[in-house]
C-alpha cells in the first residue's frame, strides 16, 4: 500500500469518525434532555410560583398590617372617648336583656347590672338613629366599627350593650352576645383571650360576617375582675377589596390565575377571591378530578398543615381547575394564617411544557442538520486527503537531499572541537602568570601585617592608661555631683526659711493694720487693741529666729561650695592627663592607617590577579563545555540522520541514490584537527589533533578522549 493510499484512507476514517461521534453525541444529548427537561422545568416552575405566591402573600400581609395599625389608632380614639365620657362602670340597678347568640341566633333573657358611661345609661332600646356614646364617635372619626361589651357570667359570655355594628335589617346589633364556646364546641378564641386578661387581635366573626378585630378587656376599679370589653374592627370584605385591587395588577405568564379559598368554618372550600371565570362564594370543596379524588380538599389540608407557610404543589387532572377547563393544571398554594385563607395559583400544564416541547423540536432539527453536515464533511475529507497525499509525494523526495546537508554540518562541528582545545591551552599559560603575581603581593602584605600588629599592641597599652584616667575622672565627677546636690539641698532649706520670714512679715503687717483700726475706735473696742499689741512682739521673735537660721544655712552653703570647687580642680587635672594620652593614641592610629593603605593596595593587586585567574578559568570551563556539547551534538546528529533515512525510505517505498541501499548506516565522517592540516585524514577512532598514523601532532599533547561519528 502506497503512502498516498494510506493518507487518503486515514483522512476519510478520521472525518467519518468525528462526524459519527458528533451525531451520536447530539442524539444522546437529545435523549437526555427529553428525559431530564420536564423535571427541571417543573422545578423551575415551582420556584417561580413560590416567588410569585410569596409576593402575593406579602401583599396580603401588608394589607393586614395596615388594617391592624389603623385599628390600633381607632382603639386609642375609643379609649380616649370612653375616658372623656366618664369611664365604663356598673350601676346598682339591674336590667333584663333579651340576649341573642350571634352564631345560633338563640334567644334567652338575662338580668344584668346597668352599664353606664359616666352618667349615661346604655339602655337596650337605643336605636340606630340615636347617638350612642363612644362607638358613634369612633365611627365618625375612623369609619371603623366599635362595641362596648358587658360580661354576662363567669364563663365569659360577652353581651353587646352598645355598638355601631348593624344587623341585616339596619338596626344596631345591641343585645347579641359572643358565647364562650363556638357551635362546634371549641373554646371561642376571643373569650379565651379576654379571660386571660389579654388583648385579642385578628380575624373574628361579628354578628353576621368576618371582621379584622381588636378586643381589649375592661377591668373594675380595683382591677380584680374583668367587667367588660372594648372592641374596634373593620369588615374583611373591605380588606378583600384592597387585596383584589392589588392582585388585579399581577399576572403570571399568559394563563396563570390567582385565587383565595377559605380554610375553616363555613368558608372552608369557598372562594374568598375568585379568579377569572369563577364567582366569589362558590364552593370547590366537593369538586372531583378525573381520577375521582377531591383535589381542593387535599390542597387546603396540605397547605394548612404545612409548617411556616411553606408552599404546596399539586397537579390536577381533568375538569378540576377553578375555571372548569379540562386538561392538566399545575397548582401552587400557601396558607395565610391571619385570615385563615389558602392563597393559590393555577397554571395550565401545557403552558409550562411549551418550553420543553420547543427544546425537543429544536434538538431534533439540530440532529438532522448534524447528520447532513457529517455526510458533507466525509466527502470534503476524502477529497482533501487525496489532494494532501499527492502534494506530499514531491516534498518527501526533497527531504532526502536535505539530509546530505546535515552530514556536511558534522564536519564543521569537528573543526570547532579543535579550536576549543587550543583555547584551553592558552588559558592555562595565562593562569600560571597570574599566580606568580599573586604570590609577590602576598609577601608584601605579610610584612605590612606585622607592622600593624606592633602598632596595635602599643595602641592597646595607651588605651589601658586612658581607661584608668577616665575611671578616676568618673569617680571625682561623682563626688562633685554629690557636693553639688548638697548645695542644692541647702539652697532649698534657705528658700523655705525665707518663705517663713515672708509669711511672718505678712502677718505682722496685718496685725499692725488691725492695731491701727482698733486704735481708731472708741469705747470698749480698745480691748481688741491690747490683744493685737501682745501678738506683735511674738511675731517679731519668730522673725529673728528665722533670720539666725538663715545665716547658719548660708555659711554651710559657702563651705560646701568651696568643696565643690576643689573637686572641680581635680577633675580638670584628670581630664588633662586624658587628653595627653589621647594624642598619643591618635599618632599611633595614624601610623596604623598608613600601613592599612599599603595593605589595601596589596590586597587590590591580589584581587586583580584573582579576577584575572577567574576569567581565565571561566574561559577554560566554557571551552570544555563547548567541546563536550559539540561532541554530543555530532553523535546525536549522526544517529538521527541514520534513523531518518531508514524511516523515510520505509514510508515512501523507495530510496535516494545519494545515500546507498535501504537500511545501510551512514559512513563515518572524517575529522581533521586544526593543527594537522596537510596530513592525511584521521582514522575513525583516532584522537583529535593526531596524525593518521596515530602519532601526536606537533606542539600538542595527546588528547585524553576520542570522538567517533557513527
Amino acid at each position: 500500500m502506497t503512502m498516498r493510499t494510506r493518507i487518503a484512507g486515514l483522512g476519510c476514517v478520521l472525518v467519518a469518525g468525528a462526524g459519527l461521534a458528533l451525531t451520536g453525541l447530539v442524539a444522546l444529548q437529545k435523549a437526555f434532555l427529553d428525559r431530564e427537561l420536564k423535571p427541571l422545568l417543573l422545578q423551575q416552575a415551582q420556584g417561580a410560583a413560590s416567588a410569585f405566591l410569596q409576593n402575593v402573600q406579602e401583599q396580603c400581609q401588608n394589607a393586614q398590617r395596615q388594617v391592624q395599625d389603623r385599628l390600633t389608632h381607632s382603639l386609642k380614639i375609643a379609649e380616649e372617648a370612653l375616658h372623656r365620657g366618664g369611664g365604663f362602670r356598673l350601676g346598682q340597678e339591674t336590667v333584663t336583656w333579651q340576649a341573642i347568640n350571634q352564631f345560633t341566633k338563640e334567644r334567652r333573657d338575662v338580668e344584668l347590672p346597668r352599664v353606664y358611661v359616666g352618667e349615661t345609661w346604655l339602655a337596650p332600646s337605643l336605636g340606630s338613629e340615636e347617638r350612642a356614646p363612644v362607638v358613634d364617635e369612633v365611627r365618625y372619626y375612623t369609619r371603623d366599627a366599635a362595641t362596648l361589651f358587658q360580661r354576662m357570667n363567669e364563663e365569659g359570655d360577652l353581651l353587646r350593650v352598645t355598638t355601631s355594628v348593624l344587623q341585616a335589617d339596619g338596626r344596631r346589633a345591641t343585645g347579641t352576645y359572643i358565647p364562650h364556646r363556638n357551635p362546634d364546641g371549641s373554646p371561642n378564641p376571643v373569650v379565651a383571650a379576654i379571660l386571660r386578661g389579654e388583648d385579642y387581635r385578628g380575624r373574628a366573626f361579628v354578628v353576621n360576617q368576618w371582621y379584622d378585630t381588636v378586643y381589649r378587656p375592661i377591668w373594675d376599679a380595683a382591677r380584680r375582675r374583668i367587667i367588660g370589653v372594648l372592641f374596634v374592627g373593620t369588615s374583611i370584605e373591605s380588606v378583600k377589596g384592597d387585596i383584589r385591587q392589588s392582585l388585579g395588577r399581577i399576572r403570571y405568564g399568559q394563563s396563570g390565575r390567582v385565587f383565595i379559598l377559605g380554610a375553616s368554618g363555613d368558608q372552608r372550600g369557598r372562594y374568598v377571591l375568585a379568579p377569572e371565570g369563577g364567582k366569589e362564594g362558590d364552593s370547590v370543596w366537593e369538586v372531583r378530578d378525573a381520577a375521582g379524588r377531591f383535589p381542593y380538599q387535599e390542597l387546603i389540608q396540605e397547605a394548612v398543615n404545612a409548617k411556616g407557610g411553606a408552599m404546596v404543589f399539586k397537579e390536577f387532572e381533568g375538569a378540576a381547575g377553578t375555571s372548569g377547563s379540562a386538561g392538566r393544571t399545575f397548582v401552587a398554594a400557601t396558607y395565610f394564617a391571619p385570615y385563615e385563607w389558602v392563597i393559590g395559583l393555577e397554571v395550565p400544564a401545557g403552558e409550562l411544557e411549551a418550553a420543553a416541547l420547543a427544546t425537543s423540536k429544536a434538538l431534533g432539527s439540530m440532529l438532522t442538520r448534524t447528520l447532513m453536515g457529517t455526510m458533507v464533511l466525509i466527502g470534503v475529507g476524502l477529497g482533501l486527503s487525496l489532494w494532501l497525499a499527492g502534494s506530499l509525494a514531491g516534498p518527501v523526495g526533497r527531504v532526502a537531499n536535505d539530509l546530505a546537508e546535515i552530514a556536511r554540518s558534522l564536519t564543521s562541528s569537528a573543526a570547532q572541537l579543535a579550536e576549543s582545545s587550543q583555547s584551553v591551552a592558552q588559558g592555562t599559560t595565562t593562569q600560571a602568570a597570574s599566580l606568580e603575581e599573586t604570590s609577590a603581593s602576598l609577601e608584601e602584605m605579610t610584612a605590612m601585617t606585622h607592622r600593624n600588629a606592633v602598632h596595635a599592641q602599643q595602641a592597646r597599652d595607651l588605651a589601658g592608661r586612658t581607661r584608668t584616667a577616665a575611671d578616676t575622672c568618673k569617680a571625682e565627677m561623682e563626688q562633685m555631683q554629690l557636693a553639688m546636690a548638697e548645695i542644692e539641698e541647702s539652697s532649698q532649706q534657705v528658700a523655705r526659711v525665707l518663705k517663713t520670714i515672708d509669711e511672718i512679715a505678712f502677718q505682722t503687717n496685718l496685725l499692725a493694720l488691725n492695731a491701727a483700726v482698733e486704735a481708731a475706735r472708741a469705747g470698749e473696742a480698745g480691748m481688741g487693741f491690747a490683744v493685737v499689741a501682745d501678738e506683735v512682739p511674738a511675731l517679731a521673735l519668730r522673725a529673728a529666729a528665722a533670720a539666725r537660721e538663715t545665716s547658719g544655712q548660708i555659711e554651710v552653703s559657702v563651705v560646701r561650695s568651696r568643696r565643690g570647687a576643689e573637686v572641680s580642680r581635680k577633675v580638670a587635672q584628670s581630664l588633662e592627663e586624658l587628653v595627653r594620652c589621647a594624642r598619643q593614641v591618635d599618632d599611633l592610629v595614624s601610623e596604623i592607617a598608613a600601613a592599612s593603605q599599603e595593605q589595601s593596595r596589596g590586597i587590590a593587586q591580589i584581587s586583580s590577579a584573582v579576577s584575572q585567574m577567574d576569567k581565565v578559568t571561566q574561559s577554560n570551563a566554557a571551552a570544555a563545555e563547548e567541546t563536550a556539547a559539540t561532541a554530543q551534538e555530532l553523535s546525536a546528529r549522526a544517529e538521527l540522520l541514520r534513523r531518518a533515512v531508514a524511516d523515510l525510505e520505509a514510508v515512501i517505498g523507495s530510496h535516494s541514490d545519494a545515500h546507498g541501499k535501504r537500511g545501510e548506516p551512514v559512513a563515518d565522517v572524517p575529522l581533521r584537527s586544526a593543527s594537522t592540516k596537510g596530513s592525511g585524514p584521521a582514522t575513525a577512532g583516532s584522537p583529535v589533533g593526531s596524525h593518521g598514523n596515530g602519532s601526536p601532532g606537533p606542539g600538542h599533547k595527546r588528547s585524553g578522549s576520542a570522538l567517533r561519528v557513527a
